[in-house]
């Protein structure tokens, strides 16, 4: 009898468990829950060593641990440099590969998850990769098999950086697109789904399963499918890429800002996922079968612009000012509604993930666009090493305690509700 009470209890306090698609769960104190999902922050050795000291990163990797330790996170997404890692053609960094190694086992000791991202070419592969595409592949090709067997398994690999970020030539950011020059600007024109492809064919051949491959994409608000053959939609590209290489793809990864990079949406707007989530579920789509994970979201707490000046009343790049403690207020809505979607809508089987951005605010770049300095502002520790008031929200909300409470009980689906499950510190 008492098994049946409890039963009845069960079904009666949880009444919305066949919206959950049959998601993971576990027993805990007389009753079940589900699965908390992994939560895991940027941390790109450039902000622990600018100049890549080797001395500066192994002294900033205890103080790292300490920060995601009291923050609170599952995980990692490093940023697999190799510029700094193959500077020449077949000129290997090796006392840097050490320390990369060194760091992913000090990350699995501490049973943190390893989001890794195969970015940041060099600039003799660059010129590969304008001249004569194959060589930029082979010579990713070495990239990918030594680091391979030097670094091991990882959870989550991902191949490039936002593809399909075609704002990427502003910020100097390597790209596989076509460009055209209009007057001083390089604009782009068309993607390569196939170069792409085949940096996926490498990074699988050198893996071999030991990696799952993840393919991320920027969610910024589409453009009309009729410009440049609708590339610039991000589903659209999406489907392009995945027609070629969906069957090397293990993982999509969304890349969504809403109030940052899609300053009109509201921290609560992620229909992205939700359409994305509807593909994967579907046996006739390209998507399906595919883990869904949520690759970057932040808040940045850098001053307001005007595109026309600083002392401009009009051309702001955002309707409302912005500075740390709006910061923090965003995560006091954003993360709750986050939390508890991933949990009650990513089908059986694909744990939930959920990557922030990021940990450490990046030293100045002065000569940037102002555009572009709003990326230095991403932090939820600031460049002297104390903690913004975010990073004290993010950690009150990734408690276990508060986690079992409240995440997955459809408390934060309602857009009208309070999002403060504890007073601004």
């Amino acid at each position: 009898m008492t098994a049946l009470r409890q039963g009845l209890v069960f079904f009666k306090n949880y009444q919305w468990l066949p919206r959950m698609q049959g998601q993971s769960w576990r027993y805990k104190g007389g009753m079940m829950v589900p699965d908390r999902p992994i939560v895991s922050v940027n941390l790109n050795p450039l902000r622990l060593a600018p100049s890549w000291c080797l001395n500066d990163l192994h002294a900033a990797l205890p103080v790292s641990l300490d920060w995601l330790a009291a923050l609170g996170v599952q995980g990692v997404r490093v940023d697999l440099n190799w510029a700094a890692l193959e500077p020449l053609p077949g000129r290997w960094n090796h006392d840097l590969l050490r320390w990369y190694a060194l760091l992913f086992d000090t990350l699995r000791t501490h049973h943190l998850k390893v989001f890794a991202l195969l970015y940041h070419p060099p600039a003799w592969a660059l010129q590969h990769l304008k001249s004569n595409p194959q060589n930029f592949v082979t010579a990713w090709g070495h990239y990918c098999q030594t680091l391979a067997p030097v670094l091991g398994h990882i959870d989550l690999l991902q191949v490039w950086n936002e593809p399909n970020n075609y704002l990427a030539l502003l910020k100097q950011d390597a790209v596989l697109f076509e460009t055209v020059r209009i007057g001083r600007w390089h604009w782009p024109l068309r993607p390569s789904y196939e170069l792409l492809a085949a940096l996926f064919a490498k990074a699988h051949e050198a893996w071999q399963g030991q990696a799952r491959l993840v393919y991320n994409v920027l969610t910024h608000p589409n453009v009309p499918q009729w410009f440049l053959d609708g590339w610039w939609n991000w589903e659209r590209f999406s489907e392009q890429f995945l027609q070629r290489a969906g069957h090397l793809v293990d993982v999509v990864a969304l890349d969504h800002y809403p109030e940052t990079w899609a300053p009109k949406l509201g921290p609560l707007d992620w229909a992205c996922l939700d359409r994305v989530l509807e593909r994967v579920a579907r046996p006739d789509s390209v998507w399906y079968g595919k883990q869904v994970v949520i690759g970057e979201t932040g808040y940045t707490s850098a001053a307001n612009f005007s595109w026309v000046g600083p002392s401009a009343r009009w051309g702001h790049f955002f309707s409302t000012e912005r500075d740390e403690t709006s910061m923090a207020r965003w995560y006091q809505q954003a993360l709750p509604h986050l939390l508890d979607r991933l949990v009650l809508r990513v089908p059986e089987g694909a744990k939930p993930w959920l990557n922030l951005y990021e940990l450490l605010d990046p030293p100045p770049q002065p000569e940037r666009h102002p555009v572009l300095r709003l990326e230095d502002h991403f932090g939820l520790v600031r460049r002297d090493g104390t903690v913004k008031p975010a990073f004290e929200v993010v950690q009150s909300l990734l408690r276990p305690a508060w986690q079992e409470r409240h995440v997955g009980r459809s408390e934060y689906q309602d857009p009208t509700r309070s999002f403060n499950p504890d007073p601004l510190p």
